[in-house]
């Protein structure tokens, strides 16, 4: 395709004779560099790193002419199905993989360069509209606090441990796969819900470490505006207290407790909440401090859609993260101040109910969107 476009040339003379090079120099991003030339297959036939990426991303909108070989990976309990490509034979039938209209590439800042090319790759086969839709999500490097290296075994050389990072080192062997963070982080979550709920048999406590420290995890990783260098640590991701994904999932553990014991102790059902809405005097409200404190909590949840756009558009997942911990944080002042299982006066509490309810569900939305799912204890 790219000679077919004549995106790509074959170098007769110079330092790239017999290489097929791609021609960048009346591209506005790279017009100004000494040598925009960039080499998509070597004079020995093999395709670079770029050429590889760029066959990927044409596959991606479905412009390559070709497609991968598929087979049933795992099956969902909502009846989907995740498919693995293969290298069998005989492709398995019933997954077709649709162009995709938007990509998103998640790969760190030193790829800039790259996914500059790759994205005029395609913008010269598949159009301008393409290349619109091709997105390098860009973000700093990932790196471990000294803490967090002792804690996955990896020993530090002289001085180290007075830095506020340490980068990933492929000749020291200092990388981290995410099923092994997840495993330490679970059994880290684990030690804690264990000392926290002395009442929880085994399953309980299994079940809210997985769901703690998966939560931990995605949080953290998007917490951080995508120019910081993001360095993990265990103690901070997983602690209770703060900006933390254990902080949140507890606001949401918290409020369905509050329920619980609405049900509980008033035979509630959730189902009677929405019943309130036209049987309270609203009047109650008043215009006062506790009415101020109120309808801040409400504007902050109803902007929660309006900050998740802004996030998607600007590619800044940060904001969204920081406002959710701001609607958690204004949750648990209000209810501090203004309990709901204590109120005597039925029409109050009836109030405070259906805001508890409002909160209820579009902070696990939010949650949702995060990837965190709260456990039911913690």
């Amino acid at each position: 395709n790219l000679k077919e476009t004549k995106a790509i040339y074959l170098a007769e003379d110079g330092k790239n004779i017999g290489c097929w090079v791609m021609d960048l120099s009346e591209s506005e991003i790279f017009a100004e560099m000494d040598d925009p030339d960039k080499i998509i297959v070597r004079s020995d036939g093999t395709v670079t790193y770029v050429g590889k990426d760029i066959a990927y991303h044409l596959w991606k909108f479905g412009r390559l002419g070709r497609d991968f070989r598929y087979r049933r990976y795992e099956h969902y309990e909502n009846g989907e199905w995740v498919w693995s490509t293969t290298t069998d034979e005989d492709r398995v039938e019933g997954f077709d993989s649709p162009p995709a209209d938007e990509i998103y590439n998640v790969i760190d800042v030193g790829q800039e360069y790259t996914q500059k090319v790759v994205a005029e790759s395609v913008r010269a086969i598949a159009g301008d509209e393409a290349a619109e839709g091709y997105h390098h999500f860009s973000y700093e490097k990932v790196a471990l606090t000294p803490d967090s290296c002792v804690d996955l075994g990896v020993e530090l050389e002289p001085g180290e441990e007075n830095k506020p990072f340490i980068a990933m080192s492929g000749r020291r062997g200092l990388g981290v796969k995410a099923d092994d963070l997840v495993e330490r982080m679970t059994e880290k979550a684990r030690a804690e819900v264990a000392s926290r709920n002395p009442d929880f048999d085994e399953e309980e406590v299994d079940s809210a470490a997985v769901r703690i420290a998966v939560g931990a995890l995605r949080y953290f990783m998007i917490k951080y505006s995508r120019n910081r260098v993001l360095a993990f640590d265990f103690g901070e991701a997983l602690s209770f207290e703060g900006e933390s994904g254990p902080y949140l999932s507890y606001a949401m553990v918290r409020s369905n407790n509050i329920l619980g014991k609405l049900i509980e102790e008033d035979g509630l059902r959730e189902e009677d909440v929405d019943a309130m809405l036209g049987g309270v005097d609203w009047s109650a409200l008043g215009g006062d401090k506790a009415a101020d404190e109120l309808w801040e909590l409400v504007a902050m949840i109803w902007r929660m859609p309006a900050i998740a756009e802004q996030a998607v558009r600007n590619m800044e997942l940060s904001v969204f993260a920081k406002h959710v911990y701001g609607v958690a944080q204004k949750f648990s002042s209000w209810y501090q101040k203004y309990p709901i299982l204590r109120e005597s006066d039925a029409n109050a509490k009836s109030l405070r109910t259906i805001f508890l309810q409002l909160f209820r569900g579009h902070f696990r939305r939010a949650l949702s969107v995060m990837g965190i799912e709260a456990p039911q204890r913690m």
